[in-house]
């Protein structure tokens, strides 16, 4: 009786200090942590994935760099000229070399024999002359020339300028151009004197304003030239009778060339 009663003393000792179980024998309840930790978990994984999905957004190009429409020019570039329907179609149009003209349609309509402003051999192809004269607008000027002589000493050429067929109908540019027309000679023209049929005037051509060629024939050799001399003009004596001379092969429409017949001035003219 006396051990049974320690052994009761005894457990209530141990038991007034560690709660070891219940009066019924149940094992104590724990906390569950379980639903709290899947919520924090579920809040870090939708952060997280906010967090991604606004990271990931896609960036707009700056408009700069987009591409351009078909029917949109950017501000800093030029737009293409427009295209010549008469080009683009194809049809002759002068052609343009250093600021000159090639004329190349022949088809006058009222021809007119005009002064070339230069003869002048091409300095490819001797065969070919260059006739340069000053016209109107090269989409509605046509021009021919004609050689008239060619001898071993000289060619002589015939420049007809008029308008194009259609250039009535056209919207000709005013001002004056550099045209050219090309014309093949028969042989090498070098060395030869070249020299244009002079533009049809009712008084011989003007040298200066107070002389005209008429105003040199009939003077000696002598006072032709001294006149010229006097006067700063370029002059050369290209016939004494019979004899013809050899002479430059230029064009200059301000020179004068003097033939001469028993020492009297008979004929001259401007190139």
């Amino acid at each position: 009786m006396f051990k049974s009663l320690i052994f009761v003393l005894i457990l209530a000792a141990c038991g007034s200090t560690t709660e070891v179980g219940t009066s019924s024998g149940d094992v104590p309840e724990v906390a569950d942590n379980t639903e709290s930790e899947n919520a924090e978990a579920d809040i870090t994984d939708s952060d997280i994935t906010d967090s991604d999905s606004a990271d990931s957004d896609p960036v707009e190009p700056p408009a700069s760099s987009l591409p351009l429409a078909d029917d949109e020019v950017a501000d800093d570039e030029e737009p293409l000229p427009p295209v010549d329907d008469e080009v683009a179609n194809g049809e002759d149009q002068p052609v343009t070399t250093n600021d000159e003209h090639i004329i190349t349609n022949d088809a006058i309509v009222d021809p007119q024999v005009t002064t070339p402003t230069e003869l002048l051999l091409n300095p490819d192809n001797d065969t070919e002359l260059w006739v340069r004269f000053t016209g109107g607008d090269p989409n509605c000027t046509a021009a021919s020339a004609t050689v008239l002589t060619e001898t071993p000493e000289a060619v002589q050429v015939e420049l007809l300028v008029g308008i194009t067929e259609d250039a009535l109908a056209r919207s000709c540019m005013a001002g004056e151009f550099d045209l050219r027309v090309n014309v093949a000679l028969n042989e090498s023209g070098a060395g030869k004197s070249l020299a244009a049929v002079q533009a049809a005037t009712d008084e011989a051509p003007l040298v200066t304003p107070e002389l005209s060629t008429d105003d040199f024939v009939g003077l000696t050799q002598a006072d032709a030239e001294a006149l010229a001399d006097e006067n700063i003009l370029i002059w050369r004596t290209v016939r004494i009778d019979d004899q013809q001379f050899a002479v430059t092969r230029d064009f200059n429409p301000g020179r004068l060339n003097f033939e001469v017949d028993d020492g009297i001035v008979t004929k001259v003219t401007l190139g």
